[in-house]
């Protein structure tokens, strides 16, 4: 089992401003009592009709994120007890994503879960009121010299609640997001394909079947970015074909990034990192190595491989109208 290590008892969080080092126990506890509300609050800024949806592949929609600050709080609470009661506890770890799938996070009801969430709170209070004022340091390990104290379990309780709370209300409010396409999403795409034809040659050659362009076999996945309901973007993952002259640079079992496009009026917004970002996680889940080949001419693409950490593997040549047209091969690391 490959765990992520926990976080330092000194660890600073960039995103939510939180210093472990910095936060009294007392202050700790003050954010720990304030999450129900505060994710009562932030659910209050989704949308009914975003609840349940997540904002791109591998990122949980708001009430996965309110079913997780509810597990926090339990789990917390039986750390806690463990650090007081037994000698350098051995911690179980929560395995959030296994959590999200068995437990069904998605089905569940918002109302019944902000509920549990506020009696999980009230529990994890009670187990930190039994804390003696010498306890603080009693020590609990999880991996192989992963040893942390019982301030850290409060700690850590404050940093979860507040920065899974603004995780759900991010998930919830980001204006547009990366689903897999349905068939619906095509005609929209053509219409936006052709407009990138037009203005930047994309594709170089105008298909007269755009859709069947689209949708070539064998796909292993395809994604769009919906903003509020109308498709800005896509990108498809295939599997190579014999002669695919980009999976022929390297040994390993590979996937193909195609079919990445993002409308004119929606760029600017980081569009195509995020599904880039989704076929790379797809491909991922069937052991392949994503790759693709990007026009020299392209800057704009080649900057954005580059930004990720995708790696060049090679040079190919494109004859386009009877011109050798030069790309560089990216692969994922």
């Amino acid at each position: 089992m490959n765990l992520p290590p926990l976080p330092a008892e000194d660890h600073d969080c960039p995103s939510c401003g939180i210093r472990y080092a910095d936060l009294t126990v007392d202050a700790a506890i003050g954010i720990v009592e304030g999450v129900p509300d505060a994710a009562a609050a932030a659910l209050a800024e989704v949308p009914a009709r975003r609840v349940r949806v997540s904002p791109d592949p591998g990122t949980w929609s708001p009430v996965e994120y309110l079913c997780h600050l509810r597990d926090v709080a339990a789990t917390s609470t039986i750390r806690l007890h463990r650090a007081r009661t037994e000698e350098r506890p051995v911690l179980e770890p929560m395995l959030n994503d296994l959590r999200a799938r068995r437990f069904r996070y998605v089905d569940a009801d918002p109302a019944a879960v902000l509920a549990e969430l506020g009696r999980m709170v009230a529990g994890l209070g009670d187990e930190i009121a039994r804390v003696r004022v010498d306890g603080w340091e009693r020590a609990v390990t999880r991996l192989p010299g992963e040893e942390r104290t019982a301030r850290w379990l409060v700690r850590h309780a404050a940093h979860e609640g507040r920065h899974h709370v603004d995780d759900l209300r991010r998930a919830g409010t980001v204006a547009t997001v990366v689903r897999p396409r349905v068939e619906a999403d095509v005609a929209v795409l053509a219409a936006i394909l052709r407009d990138l034809h037009l203005h930047d040659h994309y594709p170089m050659r105008l298909q007269p079947d755009l859709g069947a362009w689209l949708c070539r076999e064998p796909v292993l996945g395809a994604w769009v970015a919906d903003h509020d309901g109308g498709v800005v973007g896509h990108v498809g993952l295939c599997l190579p074909a014999p002669d695919d002259p980009v999976s022929a640079l390297v040994a390993e079992p590979a996937a193909i990034v195609s079919r990445l496009f993002v409308a004119r009026d929606a760029r600017g917004q980081a569009l195509g990192e995020r599904l880039v970002r989704a076929a790379w996680r797809e491909a991922g889940q069937h052991g392949l190595r994503p790759m693709l080949d990007v026009l020299v001419r392209d800057a704009a693409a080649v900057a954005l491989y580059e930004r990720i950490g995708w790696q060049r593997i090679g040079t190919i040549t494109h004859e386009i109208d009877g011109n050798s047209v030069p790309a560089i091969c990216f692969a994922a690391p």
